[in-house]
C-alpha cells in the first residue's frame, strides 16, 4: 500500500512539471501572437495606421472635390474687365482683336465676356449700329433657333460669350444686349458662361437646358427674364433676380428639381407661371407690392406647404394654386380688382380668380381685403373664408 502510495505521487509529480511545461510553452506562444512581430497588437497598431491614413486620404479627395467644384463655381464668372481700356485698344487696332480660329471669310471681330478676342464662327448674331447694339440672334420667324452654334464640351461652351462685335467695315463696337433664345434646347449645357454684363433681355435663354445645374450672375441692368430657365430640370438653385427685372412670366416653369425660390425683386409686375410645376418647391416667395399677373404663378407645386400674400394690385390670379396638393392653413388675398386682363390661353378670357384652389384637398382658410374671397371659395368645399 506504501508503494502503491509512493508510486502515484510520482506520477502526479511527473504530470504536474509537463502540465507546467506545456503552460509555459503555451504562454511563450501566446505572448509571442499578442506581442511579436506578426502578434495580435503589432496587427492592430498597422490596421490602425492604415484606417487613418485611409481616413487622411479621404480627407484630401474631399478637400480636392470642394477645390474642384470651386474652381467650376468660379470659372464662370472672368475677372473684372476694364471696359474702357479694352475698347481703347480696340479702337486703335481692332486686328488683334480678331480670334485666329475664326474663318478668314468672316471679317468681324468680337471681344469675349474676359476681354480677349472671341471666335465668332460659333454665334449667330445681329448687330444695330444706329444704337450700337447687338444681339445674339436666336429667333427667325416663327422657329426658334439658339445663338450659340458652336459645341458644348464637359458641360460647357467652348470660349466666351461675346461682350462687343464690329462688323467688317464698321467703325461701332456694338454691345451684346439682346440674348433672347440664345442656348434653348442646349441639352448638353451643365455649367452656364458668364453674362455679358450689358446684357437686358435674357428671354428664353437656357430654355430647356434639361442638364443646366448652374446658373450664371444674372448682370444687373437685365429687365426681360420671361422663360429664361424654363425647363431646366436638373436646376436646383435659383440665381440672384437684379432689381432691374421686371418680367418674370414663366422663369422657372416645369424646373421639377428646384428646392428654393430666388427674393422677387420689387420692379417685377408679370408673374404669369413664374413657378408653375416646380415640384421641389415647399416655401413660396414674398410676393411684392408691384405685381399685377399672378395667373397660374404656383400652378402644379404639388409640395407647396405655405401660401404667399397676394397683394392689392394683383389682377388676374386664376389657377394661381392649381393642384397645389398640399397646400393648406391661411391664405391672405388683398387683390381689389380681379379682372383677368392677362394671363395665359383659357384664363385670359375667364374671370381672374377661376380654378384658384383646383386640386387641392387640405383645409384652407382665406382672409384679406380683396371682395372676392367669397366667390373664390365657392367652388371648393375644403376653402372657406375666415369670418
Amino acid at each position: 500500500m506504501e508503494r502503491f502510495i509512493k508510486k502515484t505521487k510520482g506520477i502526479t509529480l511527473i504530470a504536474l512539471v509537463v502540465t507546467i511545461v506545456v503552460l509555459l510553452i503555451l504562454a511563450g506562444v501566446s505572448i509571442n501572437m499578442v506581442l511579436g512581430q506578426n502578434g495580435i497588437v503589432t496587427k492592430a497598431q498597422e490596421a490602425r495606421d492604415k484606417t487613418e491614413h485611409a481616413k487622411q486620404n479621404d480627407l484630401a479627395s474631399m478637400d480636392q472635390v470642394v477645390k474642384d467644384m470651386d474652381d467650376i463655381l468660379n470659372d464662370s464668372e472672368s475677372p473684372s474687365v476694364d471696359w474702357d481700356e479694352i475698347l481703347k485698344k480696340a479702337e486703335e487696332n481692332p486686328d488683334q482683336f480678331r480670334d485666329k480660329e475664326q474663318q478668314s471669310s468672316n471679317k468681324d471681330i468680337g471681344i469675349g465676356t474676359d476681354g480677349k478676342a472671341v471666335n465668332l464662327d460659333k454665334w449667330s448674331y445681329g448687330t444695330d449700329t444706329k444704337n450700337k447694339v447687338a444681339f445674339l440672334k436666336g429667333e427667325q420667324g416663327c422657329v426658334s433657333y439658339p445663338g450659340y452654334v458652336g459645341k458644348i464640351e464637359n458641360g460647357r461652351i467652348v470660349g466666351k460669350v461675346p461682350q462687343y462685335i464690329k462688323r467688317d467695315g464698321e467703325d461701332i463696337w456694338c454691345e451684346v444686349k439682346d440674348l433672347t433664345n440664345t442656348f434653348i434646347n442646349c441639352d448638353d449645357l451643365v455649367i452656364a458662361p458668364e453674362i455679358p454684363s450689358g446684357a437686358t433681355n435674357m428671354r428664353s435663354t437656357f430654355y430647356g437646358c434639361t442638364s443646366l445645374t448652374t446658373a450664371p450672375k444674372i448682370p444687373d441692368g437685365v429687365t426681360n427674364m420671361s422663360r429664361t430657365f424654363r425647363k431646366c430640370t436638373s436646376l436646383t438653385t435659383a440665381p440672384k433676380i437684379p432689381e432691374s427685372v421686371t418680367d418674370m412670366s414663366s422663369t422657372f416653369e416645369e424646373c421639377t428639381r428646384l428646392t428654393t425660390a430666388p427674393k422677387i425683386p420689387e420692379g417685377v409686375t408679370d408673374m404669369d407661371r413664374t413657378f408653375s410645376d416646380c415640384k421641389g418647391l415647399t416655401i413660396a416667395p414674398e410676393i411684392p407690392e408691384g405685381v399685377r399677373n399672378m395667373a397660374l404663378t404656383f400652378y402644379g407645386c404639388v409640395n407647396l406647404t405655405t401660401a404667399p400674400t397676394i397683394p392689392s394690385r394683383v389682377t388676374n390670379i386664376a389657377g394661381i394654386f392649381y393642384s397645389c396638393e398640399k397646400l393648406t392653413g391661411v391664405v391672405v388675398i388683398n387683390a381689389e380688382q380681379l379682372t383677368a386682363n392677362s394671363g395665359s390661353g383659357y384664363y385670359r378670357d375667364n374671370n381672374g380668380y377661376t380654378d384658384c384652389f383646383f386640386g387641392t384637398e387640405l383645409p384652407i382658410t382665406l382672409k384679406g381685403t380683396s371682395p372676392y374671397l367669397e366667390r373664390i371659395a365657392a367652388d371648393r368645399r375644403n376653402v372657406t373664408v375666415a369670418q
